[in-house]
């Protein structure tokens, strides 16, 4: 395919992506919807767009960098302001993107499926809707994961490919999916496991079941003698089996300078972090945390996925999983088995780590539609009826679902009268729920103070020199009443949940 008619391709499906969405930028549509997580980011891109300067990460999150917020700040530049209008084209653009690269890596596996992969995804799946109306750093994952897929199937340089590694580390860590993936094939391709060692087998299983046993003592709240703590000496006793089982091939130092490339570009794309942290560019907050879940948990994320898939793709789970199915058994190339790997540790991570939440595998979730479409060419071979059939199924089903979800942000409450209720009452600051507080800060753009009270308060040192402002002090109840006050109230953070 020339270079004209895969632009004008993009082009078409641009068109289609954007048209299809044009009720999220209707003057009903653009204010309703995010949250305050989501007007953190916009509110981010309007300092970017207002020249106070750049956020290196999400206010408070320190694995959360401004990419979002960046497309905002250049949205705000061609609508002329960074208002919610900026904020929904600013995340259409950038979740745009990630459908291209998406639809690019597919491409070097087989174009006809990278065509199927992007127009599904423009026609939209729940879940690329959601990451449109409400952005929490979710769009960022999806379109970093994307750019390295693409990077390595097109066998880019490691300093390269290093380099956008650390920066997809900087703005959301759910890209060590895609980079464990990557380093799980470049171990394959080097043939890093030699051989299996079945003499040996005993010894390893008999120190698995001691691992195994370990791990029970410390779910079940058996205490121990451990020499680092309980999870970690469980961990490394059921890891510890593989030496014995497998032998390692040692790589000659020349191979290595790839990996030497990789780490230098790794180190420059994540350079401002390092320099900020050196020259206090940022306050050090809470980090993203986990813990292996509990059996019981484990079991409950399981039974819990299928709901979580049926949010990705509507009504068709069952189709979904019939061209995953032929997708997966037809794998024969490093490629596919690539795009296979990166939604399965997505997967795994969701099932096993306690506290997963369901935007952490949207960063997978162009993979996993890119193997659809595979699945779904593989099936043409076979019986283009039936292929046909289901793949006019699901597209149709994800556009009901899109138009459904559109219909369902618009019937959403008008967020706009109790910000006219401020205003009428000349609320120089404001006291709100953290959830009240950013969110309406950013619709007011900024105009009066806001205060988050007696939740989570992301801004403190503004919030203390606010209070220092004159004007009308106001309160917003839980029920949504302003009240106007006669004096300040104390600020109390109380700290946000990992995420």
């Amino acid at each position: 395919m020339s270079v004209a008619r895969r632009a004008g391709l993009v082009l078409l499906i641009g068109a289609l992506f954007f048209l299809w969405h044009a009720p999220l930028l209707s003057e009903a549509g653009r204010v309703r919807g995010f949250n305050s997580d989501s007007a953190i980011l916009a509110l981010m891109g309007k300092k970017m767009f207002d020249g106070r300067g750049f956020d290196l990460f999400f206010w408070g999150q320190n694995y959360i960098g401004p990419l979002t917020s960046m497309f905002i700040a250049a949205a705000g530049f061609a609508t002329g302001a960074a208002d919610p209008l900026a904020l929904r084209l600013g995340v259409m653009a950038e979740v745009f993107l990630g459908i291209v690269l998406t639809g690019a890596a597919v491409a070097l596996i087989d174009h006809r499926a990278a065509i199927a992969t992007m127009v599904a995804l423009a026609v939209t799946p729940p879940v690329i809707l959601r990451m449109l109306i409400t952005p929490l750093g979710a769009e960022m994952a999806f379109v970093l994961a994307a750019l390295l897929l693409f990077l390595f199937l097109r066998g880019a340089p490691a300093l390269l490919l290093g380099v956008a590694a650390g920066i997809g580390w900087w703005m959301n860590q759910q890209v060590v999916f895609t980079l464990a993936a990557i380093a799980l094939v470049c171990a394959y391709r080097v043939r890093l496991v030699r051989d299996f060692r079945l003499r040996r087998a005993p010894v390893a299983l008999a120190i698995f079941i001691l691992g195994a046993l370990r791990f029970l003592a410390f779910v079940i709240g058996v205490s121990l003698p451990f020499i680092v703590t309980p999870a970690t000496d469980a961990l490394v006793l059921l890891l510890l089996p593989l030496p014995f089982l497998l032998r390692f091939r040692l790589a000659p130092l020349a191979s290595l300078a790839p990996l030497a490339r990789f780490a230098a570009g790794f180190a420059f794309g994540y350079a401002p972090v390092w320099l900020g942290r050196l020259l206090g560019w940022y306050e050090p907050s809470y980090v993203f945390a986990f813990r292996l879940n509990y059996p019981p948990e484990v079991l409950a994320q399981v039974r819990s996925f299928g709901t979580v898939l049926s949010h990705w793709v509507g009504a068709n789970v069952i189709v979904f999983c019939v061209l995953l199915a032929f997708a997966v058994w037809h794998a024969r190339s490093e490629s596919r088995m690539l795009l296979a790997l990166i939604p399965l540790l997505n997967v795994a991570f969701y099932v096993f780590a306690a506290g997963g939440k369901p935007h952490y595998l949207i960063a997978s979730v162009g993979m996993l539609f890119g193997v659809a479409a595979l699945g779904a060419l593989d099936l043409w071979r076979r019986s283009r009826v039936v292929a046909a059939a289901l793949s006019i199924a699901a597209l149709l089903t994800l556009g009901l679902s899109a138009k459904t979800m559109h219909r369902n942000l618009l019937a959403e409450p008008d967020p706009l009268p109790l910000l006219h209720a401020v205003r009428a009452n000349q609320c120089a600051v404001t006291y709100a729920d953290f959830w009240i507080a950013y969110r309406y800060r950013f619709l007011d753009q900024e105009r009066g103070a806001w205060i988050p009270y007696l939740s989570q308060n992301r801004t403190r040192a503004e919030s203390f020199a606010a209070q220092k402002l004159p004007g009308q002090r106001c309160l917003i109840s839980k029920d949504g009443t302003v009240r106007p006050i006669d004096r300040d109230l104390p600020i109390v953070h109380r700290p946000p949940r990992s995420r």
